[in-house]
């Protein structure tokens, strides 16, 4: 697995709204520069783009939120892949 940046965000889960906290990102840029991705917390602000994923285990959904001049929005969630 590649490295991320820590995203300092809490949302509820959009399928049991078990709130969520251990945001990492994916393609985040502020202003359209990337950000290194370098195992930082950050905090989303207005010039913030990119993904942020986490995992909801009370549902057992993967959870990917797309990142809009700083505010979350467009959230997917999909089952976890378990492996036998």
């Amino acid at each position: 697995m590649g490295l991320f940046n820590y995203v300092k965000a809490v949302m509820p889960c959009p399928n049991c709204q078990e709130p969520l906290d251990s945001w990492q990102s994916k393609r985040l840029s502020v202003r359209g520069l990337l950000l290194a991705n370098a195992m930082q917390s950050v905090v989303p602000d207005g010039d913030m783009d990119g993904e942020m994923h986490d995992i909801c285990f009370d549902c057992n959904m993967a959870v990917d939120v797309e990142i809009e001049n700083g505010q979350p929005c467009n959230a997917k969630v999909s089952p976890l892949i378990t492996r036998r």
